[in-house]
Parts: structure tokens; sequence; C-alpha cells
């Protein structure tokens, strides 16, 4: 039987945040060192259900908690029973074989089992001599940059870019950018930028910008911007603005517009209780390029004003 290794963190007591017992409805209980059994596995493909991380310390880096007093798992697991989610797999089981708060310890222990990681884009791990691969980690206030194909992560307040096809992740109030392909995800008052088929995600107000047939997604108060045929995401107060054959979806004090052929998906209030209409741009009914929002199930265009308060409307549908 092969044995493969992954990279997980979990709480300072070892409870998981990400890994859920649905039958006592709490997080599964990893250990410094042993066999950690999920007691819900089965054979559906449902992600929540299931042991989560990523093989080889390689993924989607924003799956790890990077606070000082969380813990740092190395997992080995029967490779044949690993399912891969794409940014990370699932597994039923696994035996913790190390565990530490220092992710470098954590790191050197899996390079030293598996020398090919050293070659290879481990989150947290120092890349920046490599020309395909490239990870850049840097704390509080930091700049991370990587090449092409890499991942770049830094900490609160810093700057992640990435070359292109490469991931990039900034801490609080950070700023992420990557290329082609890429996806940037910032937390709370970030900003993410990605291009071309790239996936944006900010947090509560930020502001997250993709590509042509890119995916963003903003937090509470952002704006979420997203090229031809992409999907614009945004919470409360939020705002939308999706390309050609774009969709755009907002919370019900929110506000949308796509472009010609695209869909707007709007939140209301009835009753009390919140419902959702989507409408069809065709460019006569319903206008490109226009801000609308929904109120009592109807679609209305949102007018010129200065201030989101006192904007007035126009009924249209």
């Amino acid at each position: 039987m092969s044995v493969s290794y992954v990279i997980l963190t979990c709480r300072a007591d070892f409870t998981s945040y990400r890994d859920i017992d649905f039958a006592n409805n709490r997080g599964v209980k990893w250990r410094a060192l042993g066999e950690v059994v999920h007691p819900d596995f089965g054979a559906t493909e449902n992600p929540e259900c299931g042991l989560r991380g990523l093989l080889n310390g390689c993924g989607d880096g924003s799956f790890a908690s990077w606070l000082s007093d969380f813990q740092w798992l190395l997992v080995a697991v029967p490779t044949e029973t690993i399912i891969d989610l794409g940014d990370e797999v699932r597994f039923p089981r696994g035996e913790v074989i190390f565990s530490s708060q220092d992710r470098l310890a954590v790191i050197a222990e899996l390079e030293r089992l598996n020398p090919e990681t050293k070659h290879m884009p481990v989150i947290g791990a120092a890349r920046s001599s490599m020309s395909k691969y490239a990870l850049v980690f840097t704390g509080d206030h930091g700049t991370a940059t990587s090449k092409l194909g890499g991942t770049s992560i830094s900490g609160d307040h810093g700057t992640s870019t990435s070359g292109c096809y490469g991931k990039s992740v900034s801490g609080y109030k950070g700023t992420s950018i990557s290329r082609h392909n890429g996806t940037s995800i910032s937390k709370e008052y970030g900003t993410s930028t990605s291009l071309d088929d790239g996936t944006s995600t900010s947090g509560s107000q930020g502001a997250a910008t993709s590509g042509d047939r890119g995916k963003s997604t903003s937090g509470d108060g952002g704006k979420s911007t997203s090229g031809e045929g992409g999907t614009s995401i945004s919470g409360k107060y939020g705002t939308c603005i999706s390309g050609r054959k774009g969709k755009s979806i907002v919370d019900i004090h929110g506000k949308a517009k796509s472009g010609l052929e695209g869909n707007l998906i709007l939140s209301y209030e009835d009753n009390g209780n919140i419902k959702t209409a989507s409408f069809f741009v065709d460019g006569e009914t319903v206008k490109a390029d226009t801000f609308y929002k929904c109120v009592d199930g109807k679609l209305v265009e949102v007018l010129n004003c200065t201030r989101w308060c006192c904007q007035s409307v126009q009924s249209v549908l």
C-alpha cells in the first residue's frame, strides 16, 4: 500500500475548523500524533464530508490558517483513498506523523520524507529561486512576489503578486494580484485583482476584479467586477458589474448591472422573507450596463444619485 503526504492546519486544541463531524455537529478532533478517522465519510463526492488537506502541501493556500497559534499537521494517507478536489484533496482517514505550530518544521519533515517536494510549490515554503514553480511567504507588512506558475502569500498589510497561472493570497488589508488564469484572494478590507479566466475573492468591504470569464466575489459593502461571461457576487450594500453574457448577483440592499444577454439575480424582501428574482438583459426591456435593484419582486432602475440611501428608482417590470 502506497502512502501520500498531506498538510493541513487546525486550531491550537487540534479541533478542525473545516472538517465537520456531522453526527455530533462539531469539528473533527485531530491529534498531535496518531490516526484520525472521519466518522461520516462515504462514497459521496460532497467535499463537506471527509478529511481535507493539501497533497504534498500544494494547492490553495487560503485553505490553511496562517494564525500563529494554529497547528500544522503532516498526515500520511493511503494513496488509493485520496479524492482529488482540485485545489485540495479529501480522504476518509490518515495518520498524523508530525505536528507543530512552526510550519517550517512541518515543511522540513515533508521534504525529508518526500524529497521531490523541495521542487514543488509547497504553501509557506521559500521557492523564490525556481523558474517554473515559485512561492514566497512573508510576515506582517511584507511583500511577496513569485514567478510563472507560482504562489505568493503575504502577511497582514502585505502585497502578493504572482506570475502567469499563479495564485496570490494576502493578509488583512492586503492586496493580491495574479496573472492570466490565476486566483487572487485577499482578506477583510483587501483588494484582489486577477486577469482573464481568473477568480478574485476579497473580504468584507473589499473590491474584487477579475478578467474575462472570471468570477469575482466581494464581501459586505464591497464592489465586484467581472469580465465577459463572468460572474460577480457582492454582499449587503455591494455593487456588482459584469460584462456581456455575464451574471451579477447582489443582496437586497445592493445594485447590479450586466452586459447584453447577461443575467441580474437580485434579492428582495417579501413580508419578512428574503426572495430572489432573475432578469435577462435583452437590451430593450432590461437595458445593458444599467444599474438595477429589486423592490417587491419588481425590477427597478437605479437613477443617478450621489448617495445610495437617496437614490431614486424607476419601475421597469
